[in-house]
């Protein structure tokens, strides 16, 4: 409530870290080849990858954890569902895009519009490799989630820190809180998984249920993804108990 992040301890096994790092490069690798880095860089997406839990069961199984739940219901409340699940990678190129004005990620932003005295958004980011001085981890000004307006830069340089963790380690952060990508200099990719989660009357990033590839899922997993709060297709779907 008042420094506006926290720390858990390791909660990723190391059989899921070696997964997600592993799946998310090569997914990210197969972007690449579809689309091409110049394309991915004129719409800003070359440092993510959206949706990542059509890509694997592995990544909707990790919604069912319970220290996952248990977090999301004691920080929003137990109808919060996941507004955005991605993968982040950070590359040797991505300091060329923060020169670009266009390029928000590292520039000092917020996920989500302030609101006073009232959370409406919390992220979870989950490193998949060790975050270092040069491999460009998460920076985040504490505190700035009660600010109305985003502070001046001088600020923000002053008093920001640097999310330096182990793989596998959860940062937890308001979703109004002041942060961006550090500049990956170590020449590596730096793979995240992040979950932006919200009140449920949040609108979603994508529309997941319009798919039809999380129909088979657990009740968890659906409500966590949604399933409750989606638009009707037929009128006749408000004719059910649920």
């Amino acid at each position: 409530d008042v420094y506006g992040y926290t720390y858990l301890n390791k909660k990723l096994t190391s059989e899921q870290i070696a997964f997600f790092r592993e799946d998310l490069i090569k997914q990210k690798e197969k972007q690449i080849l579809i689309h091409g880095e110049e394309k991915l860089n004129k719409y800003n997406e070359l440092e993510f990858l959206r949706n990542v839990g059509s890509f694997h069961e592995n990544y909707l199984n990790l919604i069912e954890s319970s220290w996952l739940n248990d977090t999301i219901n004691s920080l929003l409340n137990e109808k919060a569902i996941l507004h955005g699940y991605h993968g982040i990678l950070t590359n040797s190129k991505s300091h060329k895009n923060a020169e670009s004005e266009k390029f928000s990620p590292m520039r000092f932003h917020r996920d989500q519009p302030w609101f006073k005295d009232t959370r409406t958004c919390i992220l979870i980011l989950m490193p998949l490799v060790d975050f270092t001085e040069n491999n460009g981890p998460t920076e985040y000004v504490p505190s700035t989630h009660l600010f109305q307006d985003i502070p001046k830069q001088e600020f923000l340089e002053k008093h920001m820190k640097k999310l330096l963790a182990p793989a596998g380690t959860i940062f937890i952060m308001d979703g109004s809180l002041c942060h961006r990508a550090g500049i990956n200099t170590s020449g590596e990719l730096r793979p995240m998984l992040q979950m932006n989660v919200t009140l449920a009357f949040m609108k979603q990033q994508i529309d997941v249920w319009a798919s039809g590839k999380f129909d088979h899922c657990s009740d968890v997993v659906k409500q966590r993804l949604g399933y409750n709060v989606r638009n009707y297709k037929e009128p006749e779907e408000m004719f059910n108990d649920n």
